[in-house]
């Protein structure tokens, strides 16, 4: 099927533009540089985003709501329209868009800058949640996590040997398939330890916290569930991770972009 393929392709390029964009905008040319080497060369990251368009849509959306949030100025009604909208579109996505949903009013709500315009972001979150709303309630069949729950879920809450089985796994999956992403939060700590407090960092943390709650309760096998869905879930995430630490590296690392070109020649 060449549509949802070509649709995928675009999808996953717009990613490391999209960042590269926004950071070359804010004056920070080389991390707009790293960040679409770092994402256009990362071959599991592009397999991934050419096979899974919908995780890449949703990681396309949870990045521009992250980009729009992080350039609001308040200047005009529609930036917090279009971050309402955005945001809340995540939902209809897919069903993990749902807790970056949740996540996202938590951001408006402690921030006053945000704050001011909340009547304006829930106008433009409100299309995509009256959509999800019909979709949910009328034609979606019953969600099988939701449904499979039973009296043996709070026994599996006070096993710990899932617990350390999902943070294994996570560990295993971010140091072999995304190693870049381990050395790049190495030297943010090293460099801007401010970043790790950033409500930005704190919102993606509790997006991938609620996803790994998930696995812990669980009604399937714990070990088939994380082989078959982590790594899209943190395919998601990935790209707004990113884009939040080169956005802080930039604050704190100083490169003349000038004295660099007139070295070279």
């Amino acid at each position: 099927p060449y549509i949802p393929s070509m649709l995928a392709y675009v999808i996953t390029i717009s990613i490391p533009f999209a960042g590269f964009s926004s950071l070359r905008s804010k004056g920070k040319n080389l991390m707009g540089y790293l960040f679409f080497l770092l994402i256009a060369l990362d071959s599991h990251f592009l397999t991934r985003g050419a096979s899974q368009y919908a995780d890449s849509f949703l990681s396309l959306f949870i990045l521009l709501t992250i980009i729009l949030i992080k350039n609001f100025e308040g200047k005009s009604k529609w930036e917090m329209y279009l971050i309402g909208f955005l945001g809340a579109s995540c939902g209809f996505i897919k069903n993990e868009g749902l807790v970056f949903v949740a996540i996202l009013f938590l951001i408006v709500l402690s921030n006053d800058k945000l704050k001011r315009q909340f009547k304006e972001f829930i106008t433009g979150a409100m299309i995509p949640i009256v959509f999800i709303l019909i979709f949910k309630l009328i034609y979606a069949p019953a969600n099988d996590l939701i449904e499979g729950q039973s009296a043996n879920t709070i026994k599996k809450i006070f096993e710990p040997e899932r617990y350390i089985f999902a943070i294994k796994f996570f560990a295993e999956i971010i140091f072999t398939k995304h190693f870049l992403f381990l050395i790049l939060s190495v030297i943010t700590f090293y460099k801007s330890r401010i970043y790790f407090l950033s409500k930005e960092f704190v919102a993606l943390i509790l997006v991938l916290l609620a996803y790994y709650s998930i696995y812990i309760i669980t009604p399937n096998d714990l070990e088939w569930h994380l082989e078959t869905s982590f790594d899209r879930l943190f395919h998601q995430l990935y790209p707004a991770l990113m884009y939040t630490m080169l956005l802080s590296l930039g604050s704190v690392v100083a490169f003349d972009e000038n004295k660099y070109w007139k070295r070279l020649g």
